[in-house]
């Protein structure tokens, strides 16, 4: 049986890959089945995991504000 610890890590790497396919946060929190107060104590407590997860969110950010641009220019 697996450790809380070897859990935690298995369940904040099954979240970074959904949080990388995902549209939305909330699409990632539901893919895992991660209670968002989870997310907040991971994010809290684990300064390699709050690194991963900012990492994806601002690349999430500039291709949603790359999209958003195109779409100006094209109009």
């Amino acid at each position: 049986m697996k450790s809380e610890t070897q859990q935690n890590q298995t369940l904040k790497q099954q979240f970074l890959q959904a949080l990388t396919e995902s549209e939305s946060l909330c699409d990632a929190l539901e893919a895992c089945s991660m209670p968002r107060s989870i997310l907040c104590g991971f994010l809290i407590k684990d300064k390699t995991f709050l690194k991963s997860f900012d990492k994806i969110i601002n690349l999430k950010l500039e291709m949603a504000l790359l999209e958003t641009a195109l779409k100006s220019k094209a109009a």
